[in-house]
């Protein structure tokens, strides 16, 4: 909520039960694909993609607590193609936000791979981590039955960064974020839709700079942590 009342673009996204079968069956006549997936898991633990009622039936059948999930609705049209495999998968992109002073600064990111269509981009879940160069050729977006090449220019990366600050900056109390996005189409060209933000960001270690595309994250997080009063110990790298 608090993203769209900054005019961030989000899928629309609402905490559900499992015995909230009838909020589903609407939201699949309306939307067409969700995600559901668990209210406090991490990792893509527990995430799934629901293209009909008995997709939602089976999860929520596997769902060993009666817990509370989220239901989203799926927004990334944009996969990545391993040429050698010939085979499709999910992506997402993660930017790593730090505050300094009063502003937010978009310091590193890295992005996700799914081990197929159908799994969240997650390394938990059988994906893996590569740089946004290994992306160069392999985007394509179905449209109208056909596989198009899609690529990711200089002003997508501006945008991008951009919104995750935008979207970091309705943290006040986090001196580091890690905000997730998946690659949507808007008309014909991309465009990143934040989907969860994490107060906790693992893979540090494997992020590329934003101002100069280096290995790791830049000194300056690590300054605006210590002004901060965060000693950051817990950071997973």
């Amino acid at each position: 909520k608090a993203w769209m009342q900054r005019g961030i673009d989000v899928p629309p996204t609402r905490p559900i039960t499992t015995a909230d079968t009838s909020t589903v069956r609407t939201w699949l006549d309306r939307y067409g694909a969700l995600v559901a997936k668990p209210n406090g898991a991490s990792e893509g633990r527990g995430v799934a993609y629901l293209h009909t009622p008995e997709d939602w039936l089976s999860y929520a059948n596997e769902q060993s607590e009666q817990g509370d999930l989220l239901l989203q609705v799926r927004r990334d049209r944009v996969f990545f193609r391993d040429r050698e495999r010939g085979s499709l998968h999910t992506l997402a992109v993660r930017i790593h936000v730090a505050r300094c002073s009063a502003s937010w600064r978009a310091d590193s990111y890295y992005v996700q791979l799914g081990a197929h269509v159908h799994a969240p981009a997650a390394r938990a879940r059988g994906g893996r981590i590569v740089s946004a160069a290994d992306l160069d050729d392999r985007l394509v977006h179905n449209q109208e039955g056909k596989w198009q090449p899609i690529e990711l220019v200089p002003s997508f990366w501006d945008e991008t960064l951009a919104c995750a600050e935008r979207a970091a900056a309705v943290f006040p109390d986090l001196a580091l974020v890690g905000l997730d996005f998946v690659v949507d189409m808007k008309g014909h060209r991309p465009t990143a839709i934040p989907i969860e933000a994490n107060p906790r960001p693992a893979g540090l270690c494997h992020a590329r700079r934003t101002v100069d595309g280096r290995s790791g994250v830049s000194e300056g997080l690590w300054d605006d942590l210590r002004a901060n009063g965060c000693a950051a110990p817990h950071l997973t790298l």
